[in-house]
């Protein structure tokens, strides 16, 4: 029999995620020692991978949580399960992009939403956002950039999936005791979706999420963090021609934060700081794919850290 803390190094899974798991969705039953504390075998440990490797997949813990283990085997080894099809993650429609713009361009609203709301419940959350929602609005920038879309489309596209995005962040169940991770954009970043972006996959993550706003000042953030005390800061970058200020801006940010909260930044706008990657003091996120390890790193690490102060 391991300790939680064993069963998070053999899994791969940090241990908030491992109680999470259990709690809201009764994946895996622990055995209890003669004080309560949780215990694993071998064999719940092996589940507890088979679990991570599923949802690494692209599958919602919330639709595998209670499958059998040769399922969860299944689900690994190859690329279907016998189960029912709405539990099973299918290939990327790849016309889903030109669907959604057909709508836009006709600005017909009530049609765009549809094509989102029936396109999200065939993937998982995670799935959506990265390879469906974030491919669109790259697509749907480029064209309004080149003027081949129209400032209204433009303006229905993103009201839509800002919409629609925040509705799923605000309907995930979080622990009160989960870690917090504050979502902002700075001064003069108005593009608010990418930092709706993350806040989201954190709440996927299982960890709270609060989204301040866009164009918000560093002093904002810092009272904001102050008052909440975060285990993470991100800041949203899309446009940075001045790179210097937002590059002064963060390091604001991370001089004056608590030393053990984390700061990242991201958004297209990073791609400003390519010469200036050395002067910026925060952890750079390139891709949303990049935040699920980057969280439970954050995570397994401020753990570490409690594990040392008690």
């Amino acid at each position: 029999m391991h300790p939680i803390r064993v069963a998070s190094e053999k899994s791969k899974l940090t241990s908030h995620v491992i109680r999470m798991w259990e709690r809201r969705y009764e994946a895996i039953r622990p055995h209890r020692s003669v004080t309560g504390q949780r215990l694993y075998d071998e064999e719940q440990i092996k589940r507890l991978r088979l679990l991570q490797c599923a949802v690494e997949s692209g599958h919602n813990i919330g639709q595998i949580a209670n499958l059998s283990d040769p399922d969860l085997q299944a689900l690994q080894s190859v690329s279907s399960i016998k189960i029912s099809p709405s539990t099973a993650t299918p290939k990327i429609d790849e016309d889903f992009v030109d669907r959604c713009l057909i709508s836009i361009r006709r600005l017909a609203a009530d049609e765009f939403q549809a094509e989102l709301q029936r396109t999200s419940l065939s993937f998982s959350h995670e799935h959506f956002i990265a390879n469906c929602i974030e491919p669109l609005m790259q697509r749907v920038g480029l064209l309004w950039h080149s003027g081949d879309l129209s400032i209204a489309a433009e303006h229905l596209a993103s009201v839509g999936i800002r919409s629609f995005i925040d509705n799923i962040r605000l309907s995930l169940p979080v622990q009160e005791d989960a870690p917090l991770l504050l979502v902002a954009t700075t001064v003069g970043q108005m593009h608010e979706i990418g930092a709706l972006f993350v806040a989201t996959m954190a709440s996927v993550e299982g960890w709270r999420s609060n989204y301040l706003g866009r164009n918000i000042p560093a002093d904002a953030i810092l009272y904001a963090a102050s008052e909440l005390k975060p285990l993470a800061v991100a800041i949203s970058v899309v446009y940075a021609p001045d790179s210097s200020a937002v590059v002064d801006q963060v390091n604001l940010l991370r001089e004056n934060l608590d030393p053990s909260t984390a700061l990242i930044i991201g958004g297209a706008g990073i791609n400003h700081f390519k010469n200036k990657s050395k002067e910026l003091k925060a952890i750079q996120l390139q891709e949303i794919a990049q935040l699920r390890p980057m969280l439970a790193e954050i995570a397994c690490e401020s753990q570490f850290e409690t594990a040392i102060l008690q």
